[in-house]
């Protein structure tokens, strides 16, 4: 054995003096880096980029080593040299993929909350695996609404190492808010242990309602099938939310043939429980129960005691086809209150083709322009009455002052006057909350040719303050057609410089970045820090090509906030 090693030896010396002095040097700072000694790292780069300073491998390896250090100054500095020495310094992606994370893992762990969540925004928009570990170290940060961002950006991931993480955070949760994010993270993320856990909360009766509503949706969606004997056990449990499970889960299902067991809940003595009886039946729309006429069944609870219940039976049985619905669907229409309005709008609305004429006539005779906005909405979804609905949309916005949402009311959505209150995760919420009512209605405008859509697009750039998120203003054109794109394109050229960053801005989150990118350049040192934001979050949808050199420099911001969302986008357009 002692023979073959000294045979061995000089073999080995051979090899040795063909080695690239450079590559050894380099493995040996991965070395460091992989057992995530960063100091020695970079000591070990500094050594080798003093003795090989035109070296690129050398330059990467010491960028490298300081991004993973968090060493932002002298990271920046080297790619500056990098820049000096490579004929295509953008070729190697792995240099500027590391400086972003290195911007985004230092953001996370930063004292502000604010830049935490951020920083867990942008590891979540970079779309890459390396992000997971920013967002499970932010479920179990000490600030709420760290937790309540990481929750929301979790159930969207559905990632294995996640699951525990939730499903933990929910137990042990002090926070309301917090608590209710994490019962509809759990569903999206189809959590099978958390079903013992959400059927203890909706058997509570001490338990909030949006509480036991968020747990059924949840339950709803982690169940994979039910049997008929289950669906038995929980329609005739004396628990409400058990109850009000059955009727979730049939309408899941598509479980027609046990339509028989919501028959008794009609008449239940919750209103909740006979509200979701009479939903369940209207989103399966069955013939006959038991051999009765549907409109025969339900005709008791159209003069139910509850305004809910009473309004869901006028949506009921027009669908049905039976004027009895039109009839009760008057009085709710012109209530006193105007909550009940609404809701009853945007049940008519959800008729579709059923409620004709009702619609029309009450579109004509109704004062309230809320109910008058959800039934032009209506109007258009069935192209009908279309210039007369595009009008009132475009005139109403226009003398409705008071901010605007979307609210969902029992399975209804409807634009309501703005309840949203201010979120210190989500800048200038309640407007852009109203904005995207805003631009949803101008999107309807612009796909029925309205000759009022450009100027309500025009208007609503012209006015909107800057610090509303471009995200929002994007959903102009998410369901509309080359149309609304077009309108937006030609204020390019207007000569207001907010409306030529803001249409750049939509364009450019649209998947238009060729034409907007010279505006948004242009204007980024000029802009203010919410406007500059803005225009950093839209270059994540640039050509890569134009946005690298434009946002590795952003890197040396001064505010944290810009270089974390400078790097976020990096991330995103060269993984785009």
């Amino acid at each position: 054995m002692r023979k073959l090693v000294w045979l061995l030896i000089p073999f080995c010396f051979v090899s040795r003096s063909h080695a690239d002095p450079v590559e050894d040097s380099i493995k040996r700072v991965n070395a460091h880096i992989s057992i995530e000694d960063y100091r020695s790292a970079c000591l070990e780069a500094r050594t080798v980029i003093t003795e090989f300073p035109k070296s690129l491998d050398a330059v990467g390896a010491y960028i490298r080593a300081h991004a993973k250090a968090g060493d932002e100054k002298e990271m920046l500095r080297a790619w500056k040299y990098y820049c000096t020495l490579s004929e295509d310094p953008y070729k190697n992606r792995e240099l500027p993929e590391a400086m972003g994370w290195s911007i985004i893992d230092k953001g996370s762990k930063s004292c502000s909350p604010l830049v935490r969540v951020i920083a867990l925004l942008g590891a979540y928009f970079a779309q890459d695996a390396r992000g997971i570990r920013v967002i499970r170290r932010s479920l179990r940060d000490f600030d709420a609404m760290v937790r309540d961002v990481a929750l929301q950006i979790a159930a969207t991931l559905k990632d294995d190492c996640l699951l525990y993480e939730v499903l933990n955070l929910y137990q042990m949760e002090q926070i309301w808010s917090v608590r209710l994010t994490a019962i509809k993270a759990i569903g999206k993320m189809k959590i099978k242990a958390a079903l013992p856990v959400l059927m203890k909360l909706i058997e509570n009766p001490g338990a909030a309602y949006e509480m036991r509503a968020a747990a059924l949706e949840s339950i709803s969606e982690i169940q994979d099938n039910i049997s008929r004997s289950d669906l038995i056990r929980l329609a005739s449990d004396s628990k409400t939310g058990l109850r009000e499970l059955a009727c979730q889960l049939i309408v899941s299902f598509e479980r027609e043939n046990d339509l028989d067991l919501v028959l008794p809940l009609i008449n239940d003595h919750n209103a909740e429980v006979r509200a979701a009886a009479l939903h369940c039946i209207g989103m399966l729309r069955p013939d006959k129960i038991e051999g009765h006429p549907i409109p025969e069944l339900i005709y008791s609870t159209l003069n139910d005691t509850n305004d809910t219940v009473a309004i869901m039976a006028a949506w009921l049985m027009t669908l049905y086809d039976s004027p009895k619905g039109h009839e009760h669907f008057i009085r709710w229409l012109s209530h006193g209150d105007k909550n009940t309005r609404i809701f009853a709008s945007a049940a008519l609305k959800a008729t579709g083709k059923y409620g004709q004429p009702l619609l029309s006539q009450a579109f004509n005779e109704t004062k309230d322009p809320y109910v008058k906005m959800n039934l032009a909405l209506g109007l258009l979804s069935q192209r009908i009455s279309t210039r007369e609905a595009c009008r009132a949309l475009h005139n109403t916005l226009l003398e409705v002052k008071d901010r605007l949402m979307w609210k969902e009311i029992f399975h209804f959505r409807a634009i309501a006057p703005s309840i949203v209150r201010h979120n210190p995760a989500v800048p200038h919420l309640p407007e852009a909350a109203d904005s995207l009512v805003r631009l949803e209605v101008f999107n309807a405008l612009a796909i029925c040719n309205d000759p009022h859509a450009q100027e309500s697009i025009k208007k609503f750039l012209e006015e909107r303050d800057p610090g509303i998120s471009a995200t929002a203003s994007s959903l102009l054109l998410m369901e509309g057609d080359n149309r609304a794109a077009e309108m937006v394109e030609n204020l390019l050229d207007h000569p207001d410089t907010n409306v030529r960053i803001r249409s750049a801005l939509i364009l450019a989150l649209w998947g238009e970045g060729e034409k907007a990118f010279p505006v948004l350049r242009d204007a980024y040192d000029d802009a203010d820090r919410n406007m500059k934001e803005r225009i950093l979050e839209a270059f994540g949808k640039i050509p890569r090509e134009n946005a690298l050199p434009f946002l590795i420099d952003k890197l040396r911001e001064p505010n944290s906030n810009l270089k974390i969302i400078a790097a976020a986008a990096l991330l995103k357009s060269m993984y785009n």
